[in-house]
This record gives C-alpha cells, structure tokens and sequence, in this order.
C-alpha cells in the first residue's frame, strides 16, 4: 500500500472527550489539525487490515471487507473545507440523483424508476430502450438488448426489480453516453492493488491548475452487504451471458447504490504536487484514541461500522447541496426529501 508511504495525517478538530465512553462526541469542527504521532501508526495498521494486508488481526478480513476508493471533487472555498469535511463525515458521499427533486416532483425523467417498488414489463421495455439507444452512442453500437434477454434473466430467477436495477448500474457503467448519467443514482469506486492510483488519475481530471489539490474518498465495504454494490466484472460477466461481450473492468470497479455512508469512510486524501495529506474522519479517531485495542476497532467495523452522531444530518446533507437522503435499517435502504422520513424502500443487487 504505497499511497501509506510518506503521509501527513489531520483530522477535524473533533476528540473524544477525557473519561468519556461517548465515541461520537464531535467538538469543534472549524479547523483540521494533526493527530498524535502515536496514532499514525495504529491509523496505517488499520488501513492495511481493511485492505486484508495484516492477516494477524483478523485472519479472514481479507474475506469480510473491501477497501474502496473513489476521486473526486470538492467544490468549496479552501476556509471552508474544515466544514465541508465535518458534514462529508456525518453525511457520506451521495449519488448526484440525490442533488435533483427527481424523485420527489413525479418528474418523467426520474431515473428509470430506481425507487419504484414495483417494476412491470412495459418498465423494463424503457430502460431497454434507453440501454440499447446509449449503447448506439458508443464502440459497442452493434450489441442491443431484446425482450429475449430480459427473459432470459428472469428465468434465472431475478425478479423485475432486480433486472431494472442491473441495467441500470450497465448505464452507469457506460459513462458519459448516458444522458442521465448527471441524475445516476450510484457512486462509482475502485478497488484492489491498483484502486487507490485509479482513483487519484479520475481526481487529476477534475483539477483546472496543475497545482490544484486532488482528492481520494478512502472507505470500505463490507461482503456481507452485497445487495448494495455491484463488482463491474460480475456484471461483465453476466452480460456474457447474454452474448454481450462488454469491456474488461480496467479499473477495478465497485458501483455503490445510493451511496457511501459516512459510517464506511476511513477518511480522505489530499495531494497536491507529490504531498499527500490524510484527513481522518474524526469519527473513526475517536475510536483510535480510545481504549479499544487494533483488533477490537476492526471488529467494530467488520461487525457494525464507525460510530457516527448524526443529530445534526439534515442541516449537514442541505450545506453539501442534497435535498434527498438515503436510510439502511440493516435489512433494506429507504430513500426521501432532507428534513422528512426515509419511506421509499430502494430494490436490491442479487446479481
């Protein structure tokens, strides 16, 4: 894990009180500051275990968690990126259909029906048309779906819902020749030895100045949660079966849906020139600095996630520019408006 070598790392000056068992005790949120040097180390140690890297703490980690990577953009002023990160650790990182009222104004251009708790055939017929009418915009223009591959998939046992949800992540994975790639309800990541660099390349992107600061979301997520991510070649593969013969997953991906919460987010990168700088999500410091020893923390995270105070979400989600949210009660995710019940349950990934 070479993005581990030579790094500062800050955190939002947020610390668990002295005496204190409250592990989401957020202070000051106005300035980043430097963790203890006797942290590095455990923050390192930590990384890599996600990673599946130090087998000594969890021998099957490797098998439980992944870590994930994601480049990204942050449009703010530089005195407002103590708080922009503060809310970024209370309210994760959202897919851009939560930026649009969509979903909640019955507006026809509402994403293929993400949300819609039941999908019929006339439903599904649409997004074929809108896959086969964007794979026309692309090298692959000579595959288009049929009526006989949705078929053929629900023969396989997947449910209307769950096709849906798959040939929307297919969308998404197209990139840019998806007209409604701007309102994607997913967060694409990367993953694996080369993820973190993969993620860093689609930052530099982003940045107009050669000097402009580059930033890469770390996080991680759990196997046990596969209903809500797809691996890109898993999907690769299922097209092969339809006689698709897709691209190879160059970069490593992992489609999220809805989004990366902020109780999965180890913290994020900043690199300008050569210098890179980790800013910890002071949640999982907290944790850090507490009496819990390496293995204990891991457990935590492998078994439940990082202790997050979210008394505060909505007026956070509403400063980062969402006016939509979503909720996982540990069996399914609701979505809804900022301010109001998550009520809409979201379909889930069984491919």
């Amino acid at each position: 894990m070479n993005f581990l070598n030579d790094i500062s790392i800050v955190t939002i000056g947020a610390h668990r009180e002295e005496n204190s068992n409250d592990y989401t005790h957020h202070h000051d949120t106005s300035e980043i500051v430097n963790i203890e040097t006797k942290y590095a180390g455990k923050v390192k140690r930590l990384i890599k275990a996600l990673g599946g890297y130090n087998y000594k703490y969890l021998p099957d980690i490797s098998e439980l968690t992944h870590l994930i990577f994601r480049g990204f953009q942050i449009d703010c002023r530089e005195e407002e990126l103590p708080e922009y990160f503060s809310n970024l650790f209370i309210v994760g990182e959202k897919g851009r259909f939560y930026r649009k009222q969509l979903f909640f104004d019955g507006a026809e251009t509402d994403t293929n029906n993400f949300y819609t708790a039941e999908i019929t055939t006339t439903d599904l017929d649409e997004v074929m048309d809108e896959v086969n009418a964007t794979l026309a915009k692309t090298p692959k223009k000579m595959y288009r779906l049929n009526k006989d591959d949705l078929s053929l998939l629900q023969r396989k046992g997947y449910s209307n819902q769950e096709v849906n949800i798959f040939l929307l992540n297919w969308l998404h994975n197209i990139g840019g020749k998806w007209e409604n790639k701007k309102h994607s309800p997913f967060v694409s990541t990367s993953y694996g030895k080369n993820g973190f660099k993969t993620a860093a390349s689609f930052s530099r992107r982003f940045n107009n100045e050669l000097r402009s600061p580059s930033y890469v979301l770390i996080g991680y997520v759990k196997q046990k949660d596969r209903e809500n991510y797809i691996y890109t070649n898993e999907m690769t593969d299922t097209l092969q079966s339809l006689k698709i013969d897709w691209y190879e997953d160059i970069h490593s991906e992992i489609i999220i849906k809805d989004a990366i919460f902020p109780h999965y987010i180890i913290g994020v990168m900043e690199i300008v020139n050569n210098n890179r700088t980790l800013v910890l999500n002071p949640y999982l410091y907290n944790l850090l600095a507490s009496d819990f020893t390496l293995k204990e923390i891991l457990k935590i995270l492998v078994n439940y996630s990082i202790p997050i105070n979210q008394n505060e979400f909505y007026e956070r989600a509403e400063w980062l520019g969402y006016v939509g949210y979503g909720y996982d009660n540990g069996e399914n995710r609701f979505i809804g408006r900022i301010g109001e019940a998550a009520s809409i349950q979201l379909p889930n990934n069984y491919f």
